[in-house]
């Protein structure tokens, strides 16, 4: 889970309470955090040093960033790296463009990263709420 902002925690939070679920790795640039998850959930939450670690191995990446720019910046450094798993799922719940979304898409198709775009909205009471 990368993105533990106002809202990117709280889903973060309700992702890592989901009882199959065995790990989440989850990035913020703000260390604080993802150590709070990681202390909350321990041995299910690790707080990774850098986006390339938090989507080492995943099958599925979730972002909540600001904009849809930060996503693509993202999505650019984990291409670059070639972190990203082949076949994996890139579920993005930034309230952004849905033109940059489309081109983050492609970029991921190329990359063999399905992407899905599922803006959340409420702000932290509605991603508490679910």
């Amino acid at each position: 889970f990368i993105g533990l902002g106002n809202i990117g925690k709280v889903l973060a939070a309700r992702v890592a309470n989901a009882p199959e679920l065995t790990a989440l790795s989850v990035f913020d640039l703000s260390p604080a955090p993802g150590q709070e998850l990681e202390g909350s959930y321990a041995g299910k939450v690790t707080s990774a040093a850098d986006v390339a670690a938090a989507a080492a191995g995943a099958e599925v990446i979730l972002t909540c960033l600001p904009r849809s720019s930060n996503v693509k910046s993202v999505a650019d450094e984990l291409i670059s790296k070639k972190a990203l798993a082949p076949g994996s799922v890139w579920i993005d719940c930034t309230s952004g463009d849905p033109t940059f979304a489309s081109t983050i898409a492609a970029m991921l198709d190329e990359a063999g990263c399905t992407y899905v775009d599922a803006a959340v909205s409420g702000g932290p009471a509605g991603a508490a709420a679910g």
